[in-house]
C-alpha cells in the first residue's frame, strides 16, 4: 500500500495556532524546483479539511523565501482547487502528479492545448469519469463485471464516433462543456479520419 505521507516535499508546522510553510527540492519528469507538496492531503481528503493546501509552486513562496513562511504569505491551492480547476478528479489526480515547479493554472493551460492536438484526452478523461463509469455502475446487465480502464476507454470507446458523440452530448447536459466545444471535437475527430 502506498505512502503517501513519505512522498510529501517540504514542511508544514503549526506553532502557536500558527501555519508555516517550508518548501523542499523536488525533480521529477525532468523539472526541478522548490516546493511544498502534501501527497497524503490529496489521496486522503477524508483525514484533511477541505481547505487543507496541498500545493505550493516555487514561485508562490514570496521573494524566494522558502523556510517558515507564513500561511498567508504563501499562494498555494487544495485538492478542491485543483478539481474545479481540471473539472474532475481524475484530471485533478493527473495534474497534481505533475505539478513540479509552475502553478497549476499554468500547467493546465499547456494540457489544454495538448489535448486539442491529440485526440481531445481531456474531453476523453472527463467523458470516462461523468457519464462512463456512472453508466456502468448503474447498469443492471453489467453487474459482477468491472469497467474498462481509462487507456482502453481513450483507445476504443473514445475513437468510436457515436459513443464519443453520446458522451459529448451528456457533458454538455451536465455543463461541464459547451455545444460549441462538441462541434470542435467531432470536426477535429473527422479530419483526423480524413487524413488516415
Amino acid at each position: 500500500m502506498r505512502d503517501y505521507a513519505k512522498e510529501n516535499v517540504g514542511e508544514k508546522i503549526v506553532r502557536d495556532g500558527e501555519i508555516f510553510y517550508t518548501a523542499d527540492a523536488y525533480a521529477r519528469y525532468g523539472n526541478y524546483g522548490h516546493i511544498y507538496k502534501n501527497y497524503a492531503a490529496f489521496f486522503e481528503p477524508d483525514k484533511y479539511p477541505e481547505d487543507e493546501i496541498v500545493y505550493i509552486p516555487e514561485f508562490g513562496f514570496p521573494d524566494h523565501s522558502r523556510e517558515n513562511v507564513h500561511k498567508d504569505m504563501v499562494v498555494g491551492v487544495t485538492r478542491k482547487d485543483l478539481i474545479e480547476l481540471t473539472g474532475g478528479e481524475r484530471l485533478a489526480t493527473n495534474l497534481f502528479e505533475r505539478l513540479s515547479w509552475s502553478f497549476p493554472t499554468t500547467l493546465w493551460d499547456e494540457d489544454c492545448e495538448d489535448s486539442d492536438k491529440e485526440g481531445h484526452w481531456i474531453e476523453g478523461y472527463l467523458a470516462y469519469e461523468k457519464v462512463y463509469l456512472p453508466e456502468f455502475a448503474e447498469d443492471i446487465d453489467r453487474t459482477g463485471q468491472d469497467p474498462v480502464c481509462l487507456n482502453e476507454f481513450l483507445d476504443v470507446e473514445w475513437k468510436d464516433e457515436e459513443y464519443r458523440r453520446y458522451c459529448l452530448d451528456k457533458l454538455v447536459e451536465q455543463n461541464i462543456i459547451d455545444e460549441d466545444d462538441v462541434k470542435g471535437i467531432m470536426k477535429d475527430f473527422q479530419k483526423e479520419g480524413e487524413m488516415c
